[in-house]
């Protein structure tokens, strides 16, 4: 039986959907490095914690349960955190159009996304019941890829997956234009104020209800509807952000940049930026060093597939 064909319309054009591979990757053993494909990658974090870097100098911290679209040529590297073990399930796809030429626009734009507006890549954080589900679906493809006489379904299981796929993209887009749109003046003022006391290590819920002119038990509720957080969890994470921000673009020392940040002494700010991020302040400082220079020097290797493509037949 010959394998049905789908196509994706894209601007007046057919493309055909096809799978290069798919794999699973315990990078434990695996050393991670800078590299690219030439086709669409999407990555389930299955275990563990890790850094994912991409240019110009982005480090960001992902965990498990994290689903991560990755549009063609774009240069990344996976980094371990305090060596955390971490594994992939990955899938290497691409769009192809009746002469062969391979499709390079971000998939988003599927989501009816003006292509000028589209990242380079995308993410969204699954439930425990999606995250199951889309493991059994990989597996149910997986198996496909191995089996003889299971080729006719394969379209049709990779079609859904990438459906599945775009689905939770455009769930994930749609709860953060909610939560922009609830967004009003009361909010804008309290990001701002809290942002003007950031370095205050006494600033407290009563300080900013009193500079509003509204009541504490007001101000919290709205704190939990607005950023479904605490006052006190919005403001360790802007004062986890600033002092990322400081630490990658200045020559403060520490103590300084502790003391910016509101808190009293070093050993408590060091603390609390390991709980949060997992490696200290100064460790911090040199990986983002060793990202910066890896870029300003052009040094990075590039490697055209993953080490789990499969040949294709």
């Amino acid at each position: 039986m010959e394998p049905t064909a789908l196509f994706i319309v894209h601007h007046g054009k057919r493309f055909l959907l096809e799978l290069f591979s798919c794999g699973r990757i315990d990078y434990s053993s695996y050393p991670t490095r800078w590299h690219h494909h030439p086709v669409y990658h999407l990555i389930l974090v299955t275990r563990g914690r890790h850094y994912f870097d991409y240019p110009p100098h982005h480090s960001e911290l992902v965990e498990a349960r994290t689903l991560i679209l990755i549009n063609p040529d774009l240069k990344h590297q996976f980094r371990q955190l305090a060596q955390e073990r971490f594994e992939h399930i990955g899938l290497l796809f691409r769009l192809v159009d009746e002469k062969g030429t391979e499709a390079l626009f971000p998939l988003q734009v599927l989501l009816g996304m003006a292509e000028e507006k589209c990242p380079p890549l995308a993410w969204c954080r699954l439930s425990p019941h999606d995250t199951q589900q889309y493991q059994e679906q990989y597996n149910e493809l997986q198996e496909m890829l191995h089996v003889p006489g299971m080729e006719a379904g394969r379209p049709f299981k990779l079609f859904h997956l990438l459906y599945s796929l775009l689905e939770h993209f455009r769930a994930n887009h749609h709860r953060k234009s909610v939560e922009a749109g609830r967004r009003d003046a009361v909010a804008e003022a309290m990001e701002r104020q809290l942002m003007m006391h950031i370095g205050d290590p006494a600033f407290h819920l009563e300080q900013l209800a009193a500079t509003l002119g509204l009541t504490p038990k007001y101000l919290s509720a709205k704190y939990c509807r607005t950023f479904g957080r605490t006052f006190r969890s919005v403001l360790r994470q802007k004062r986890m952000e600033q002092a990322q921000l400081l630490l990658h673009t200045t020559q403060l020392q520490i103590q300084e940049i502790a003391e910016r940040c509101g808190f009293v002494g070093i050993s408590s700010f060091s603390q609390c930026f390991r709980q949060q991020f997992g490696l200290s302040p100064l460790a911090y400082r040199q990986q983002k060093r060793e990202v910066s220079a890896v870029f300003e020097g052009g040094s990075q290797k590039m490697v055209p597939v993953a080490p789990y493509m499969l040949k294709k037949e």
